[in-house]
């Protein structure tokens, strides 16, 4: 028996039954104890009936709700005591001075109606039903007897009640203790308690530690409220995705999460397929932020150990060799596109390369970026230009923000204004750019595009003062392009412009700052696409 309660799953299934354990004791001490004091089995006929509808009364509600339902059980079982009661007139016995019949059956109906006013009111009716035991106990003993028997009832219902409301706030803090605040998975200390169980079990386990890249980007572009979305999707494909397994999920912190997973004896499951189809389904999942932000892609990098069954093993080394193994998949998979509406430009792996590190810079400019070149190639096509022109003015859009890894991120996301020299810096991004894309064989017409995407129609611009027609074409539509995906891309410290608005924004400045040419193509097509 002592080997039973230190056992944990037997302690776990004593916690989690210990209402309902007290509230058979107590009734079979309300159903047994008349026949064995009286010595009258013949009470049985009314202490069975009296069961049945007691434990009706408090377990029906598992099938129906219905609080009428509920109190019409414990009225009719309440009835039949007090039938039995007159009819066998047993004596009052106590115990300890302090437990009796009343104050037993005051906590038997508090555990069911939860009401200290409805049992104090059962135990005024038993008290004044007692009026028997005058025929052979002194009547002042009788009245001490039903003071007794209020008192206890009131008392123990309040005891009880405090009791319950202690449990539940246990429940409620071993709750918290195992589960994560945020998604649907248990925190990272029950994940690998209960996997050291399985293993200490002589379970082989498989432990999957899935990291999503750039998330400190995410927050800081769209608000953490947004990566706490994302979070809670990762948690929900990892949880549909190994539903058919005996598993645990886990929240690591920040954006790491653990997947634990019981193999049975007659699970066969392949090293690295869990693992393969879960960074599969992630790897093509739309993750939605915001309902005016378009669905990103994201990246993840996986790692994956496993247990086979020896009971010595430890949790804590399963979890750094899938540690390891996630870091070399990381850098496996860093060139891997988060953006998913466009497709990516035609680069080297160096040229990835700098599109990564720009998304780990500014998750914002990365975006944005995508959208210009977007917009750019539009407007190229619109131009009718050659295949080859456009795919270049289309690179030229991907890449015309890279020198923005340069500058200091406070500048970069800055809300409010930029001062005249936070400005000053801010402009240098061309120059930068231009120094970090001249490691790259890229062609005349892209580095225009970059180079010229800050210059104005009317030589007010920058970093060359050019004007007209003497800006490239490639620079006049990654100018037009860059302005307009700035306007309407929602930002989090920053509201966006409605296409209306946004277009009426290019029209005022045709002639200032754009090619008025340029710029009437492009509402035009913008506006038929949003006519249509």
């Amino acid at each position: 028996m002592l080997r039973f309660v230190r056992d944990k799953k037997a302690q776990n299934i004593l916690s989690k039954y210990t209402t309902d354990i007290i509230f058979i004791i107590l009734v079979l001490f309300i159903v047994i104890k008349p026949p064995i004091i009286e010595g009258k089995l013949l009470i049985l006929t009314f202490s069975v009936p009296f069961s049945i509808l007691i434990f009706a009364a408090k377990y029906w509600k598992k099938f129906s709700h219905s609080k009428l339902l509920n109190y019409s059980l414990s009225f009719l079982s309440f009835i039949l005591y007090i039938i039995n009661m007159r009819i066998f007139k047993f004596d009052i016995v106590y115990f300890r001075s302090f437990l009796n019949d009343n104050s037993v059956l005051a906590i038997i109906y508090y555990m069911i109606l939860s009401e200290v006013i409805s049992v104090t009111i059962i135990g005024f009716i038993i008290a004044y039903e007692i009026d028997y035991l005058k025929s052979f106990r002194p009547a002042e003993q009788v009245f001490g007897i039903r003071q007794g028997m209020i008192i206890n009832a009131i008392t123990l219902c309040v005891i009880f009640k405090l009791f319950r409301h202690l449990i539940a706030e246990r429940d409620k803090f071993k709750w918290l203790s195992k589960s994560d605040s945020l998604t649907p998975a248990v925190s990272m200390s029950h994940a690998l308690e209960t996997g050291q169980g399985w293993i200490s079990d002589g379970c082989a386990i498989t432990l999957i530690i899935i990291d999503t890249d750039r998330f400190k980007q995410i927050n800081n572009t769209y608000g953490h409220s947004a990566g706490n979305k994302i979070l809670i999707q990762v948690a929900q494909v990892l949880k549909e995705e190994t539903k058919e397994y005996n598993n645990l999920i886990g929240r690591m912190g920040g954006n790491e999460f653990i997947v634990i997973i019981k193999k049975d004896k007659n699970d066969n499951i392949m090293p690295g397929f869990i693992s393969r189809r879960l960074y599969n389904t992630l790897k093509n999942k739309l993750f939605i932020l915001d309902p005016e932000i378009d669905p990103i892609k994201l990246s993840f990098a996986i790692g994956e150990a496993h247990s086979h069954g020896d009971k010595n093993e430890n949790i804590e080394k399963l979890l750094h060799n899938a540690e390891k193994n996630m870091f070399l998949n990381k850098f496996k998979n860093i060139r891997g596109s988060i953006y998913n509406k466009q497709e990516p430009p035609k680069l080297t792996d160096a040229g990835y390369d700098l599109l990564n590190v720009l998304a780990e810079k500014d998750m914002y400019t990365f975006v944005h970026s995508g959208y210009t070149a977007y917009y750019a190639r539009l407007l190229a096509k619109e131009l009718e230009l050659s295949s080859e022109i456009i795919d270049e003015i289309y690179t030229a859009g991907w890449l015309h923000d890279i020198g923005k890894t340069l500058i200091s991120s406070d500048i970069i996301r800055k809300s409010s204004k930029l001062t005249e020299k936070e400005y000053s810096v801010m402009k240098t991004h061309v120059s930068y750019g231009l120094r970090i894309l001249s490691q790259l064989d890229l062609s005349e017409r892209i580095i225009n595009g970059v180079r010229c995407h800050h210059e104005h129609w009317d030589g007010t611009g920058y970093p060359s003062r050019l004007s007209g027609s003497n800006i490239p074409i490639e620079g006049r539509i990654v100018k037009i392009a860059d302005s307009y995906s700035a306007m309407i891309i929602k930002r989090v410290y920053r509201n966006t412009l409605s296409i209306e608005d946004a277009l009426l924004e290019l029209k005022s400045k045709s002639g200032i700052q754009f090619d008025p040419y340029l710029v009437s193509l492009f509402t035009n097509i913008l506006e038929a696409s949003d006519a249509s």
